[in-house]
């Protein structure tokens, strides 16, 4: 017999992956990589995405806590990951995304190369000589191609020093390679086994046990960013529709259905009973703040769903999603995008220089300068605000 859709508005919906993200109240401090894992890692395309992704959801997290656990502690590592872009992710769950979503990458990364000519069997050869490489300890990608490229041919050298990765990526999708500590600007890249704990490095049997980690992946995708679907998880993910349905059908026991003004979606069962406390909620006046939030670029909050109506006006979707991929800070307010900002330092502050949708609500302007200061914080720097 099939459950009964719980009904929620767009608020409530919105109340419900706050929550899932951490930002409706900070993390304690000292939970920055259980935090960092519970959102499916955060994206570092933009050196401080990440950095302030996790500094707006860890209470008191500063930058000296975040390179600890990135370069000493070696709990978070950086790699190729959800939608094939680099992520800051926990040591611990890289063989949950390398057995969950390795393959899936490969198999696309050796049809992009195939397209430009390049064998498949080139690429798994390349690997095997990179991470040999590697065992000399963290290199460039110019030093990699140096050592590796004359053996295979006179386009390897390109594809080895692509600036999107090219070839490198298959050994970060084996969870064999993952990115190592910078040389100044330059990135260099490490082998997981010298670079991460035993523990933390994948093993053949973390990829043997598939299913599991594909359940895992998307039981914490639905808890951080739910109500979703499982197209919404495939645009999470960067997974094609029918490879995402067929991972999202391994929690099919666990999904509880609900609907967002009407439209069918799906809660994890864990958290029905939050869900349903919010239909029961009074409902906030139109004249308080509310919960208020500054995002920096490519926060995941702003990543989990394909469609965007719920989160941010049809006529203000180009201000946040902008071409080539580029994703804005935001104003959020009560989960749903409220305006732009745009970051700054200037004589030892971050400035946050705020570009409104409308005229804010009365307590949103303080509320903002109070959800810069963590943000500010994290750099050590003060916090600055301007309205444009």
């Amino acid at each position: 017999m099939s459950r009964r859709a719980l009904a929620l508005t767009a608020a409530q919906a919105l109340a419900l992956r706050l929550t899932g993200q951490r930002l409706d109240r900070p993390a304690a401090r000292g939970t920055l990589v259980e935090t960092c894992g519970s959102i499916g890692g955060a994206q570092a395309q933009v050196g401080s995405a990440a950095r302030l992704a996790l500094a707006a959801r860890v209470q008191g997290l500063v930058a000296a806590d975040y390179e600890r656990a990135l370069i000493e502690e070696r709990t978070l590592v950086k790699t190729w990951t959800v939608r094939g872009t680099l992520h800051v992710i926990p040591s611990a769950d890289l063989p949950l995304h390398v057995a969950a979503f390795g393959g899936i990458r490969i198999r696309g990364l050796e049809h992009w190369l195939g397209r430009a000519g390049l064998d498949p069997r080139v690429g798994a050869a390349v690997t095997e000589d990179v991470v040999e490489a590697l065992a000399e300890g963290p290199l460039t990608r110019r030093e990699i191609a140096v050592r590796v490229a004359a053996a295979h041919g006179p386009e390897a050298r390109k594809w080895i020093e692509h600036s999107w990765g090219g070839i490198l990526r298959r050994g970060l999708y084996e969870g064999r390679v993952c990115f190592g500590p910078t040389r100044g600007t330059e990135v260099r890249f490490v082998r997981t086994d010298r670079w991460l704990s035993g523990a933390s490095a994948p093993s053949p049997s973390a990829v043997a046990d598939r299913a599991a980690a594909e359940a895992t992946m998307v039981r914490r995708y639905l808890r951080a960013y739910g109500p979703a679907t499982g197209r919404d998880f495939g645009f999470w993910a960067g997974l094609a529709v029918p490879e995402a349905l067929r991972l999202w059908e391994r929690i099919a026991g666990e999904l509880a259905p609900v609907t967002v003004d009407g439209r069918e979606a799906f809660v994890h069962e864990a958290d029905l009973p939050a869900a349903r406390r919010l239909t029961r909620a009074r409902a906030r006046s139109l004249d308080e703040a509310g919960a208020v939030r500054l995002l920096a670029h490519f926060d995941p909050y702003l990543l989990g769903h394909r469609d965007k109506a719920v989160l941010v006006d049809r006529k203000r979707y180009k201000s946040v999603f902008r071409s080539a991929g580029w994703i804005a800070p935001v104003l959020l307010v009560d989960g749903r995008v409220a305006g732009t900002w745009e970051p700054a330092r200037a004589r030892g502050a971050l400035v946050a220089r705020v570009r409104p949708f409308g005229r804010p609500a009365p307590g949103v302007r303080a509320a903002a300068r109070d959800a810069l200061a963590p943000l500010a914080a994290f750099e050590g720097l003060e916090a600055r605000l301007t309205w444009r």
